[in-house]
């Protein structure tokens, strides 16, 4: 596949007003918590102010996906995909590509505003630490919504059908996790595996274990090979 075709694909994708709008309501949100906190005595932390930005970056992670192919559901663009002759993987690539690059400059926002938080309030903040966990973060959890978002929307053939069921997934998995998680030792073992007992809570204060790392990339690993083999059979309308 040629590399204009690629690049025809990743400028069409790429979604600077929703971008836009995530990235200005994000700094405002991290900003109203720092002006709390130099203005006002309230009792945040540097972390909270990482917590409330990843907030707004998670449904930009998670509902993404279904923006870029329900686009293509709705205009009848994805046919061209299965007649043009170029690689189903190759596109597939190529709007991973898009997300990679628009979840990065969510990142790089709110990597920035923590470190001025820091420099502010004089309050030691371990850069390279928070930056390296922040990568790691978004990179795992970004590729598994993705492939998750991906599935779905294949399979819906529809934007909006597919933003309620990826919510209800996921906020359903959530539900039921944390409800067996009160079970007994061996029921929580099991949960571990599950992306929806910790992915949430680990993105939003960018802390993924080790082992809770290479659990969501397996899985999105899988999501995503399932979502391009779906796209071979079902992307079209």
């Amino acid at each position: 596949m040629s590399n204009n075709y690629v690049k025809s694909f990743i400028k069409k994708d790429f979604n600077v007003s929703i971008l836009g709008l995530f990235v200005i309501l994000s700094a405002l949100s991290g900003g109203t918590i720092i002006f709390s906190l130099l203005q006002m005595d309230g009792n945040f932390r540097v972390d909270n102010i990482y917590a409330m930005y990843a907030y707004l970056s998670r449904l930009f992670v998670m509902f993404f996906p279904v923006l870029v192919w329900g686009s293509e559901f709705r205009n009848g663009t994805i046919n061209l995909i299965r007649i043009s002759g170029k690689c189903v993987e190759g596109i597939y690539a190529s709007k991973y590509l898009t997300y990679l690059f628009s979840i990065v400059i969510l990142m790089i926002v709110s990597f920035a505003e923590v470190v001025c938080y820091g420099k502010i309030t004089d309050v030691s903040v371990n850069s390279m630490q928070l930056l390296g966990n922040m990568s790691i973060a978004y990179f795992v959890y970004g590729l598994f919504f993705f492939g998750l978002g991906s599935v779905i929307t294949v399979l819906c053939k529809d934007t909006t059908k597919s933003m309620i069921t990826l919510f209800l997934v996921e906020f359903c998995g959530s539900l039921v996790c944390s409800i067996l998680g009160q079970g007994n030792d061996g029921v929580r073992a099991i949960l571990e595996f599950c992306p929806f007992s910790y992915a949430e809570s680990a993105f939003s204060f960018a802390n993924f274990s080790v082992g809770q790392i290479a659990n969501i990339s397996i899985i999105a690993v899988v999501l995503n090979i399932v979502a391009i083999v779906l796209l071979k059979r079902r992307g079209v309308v």
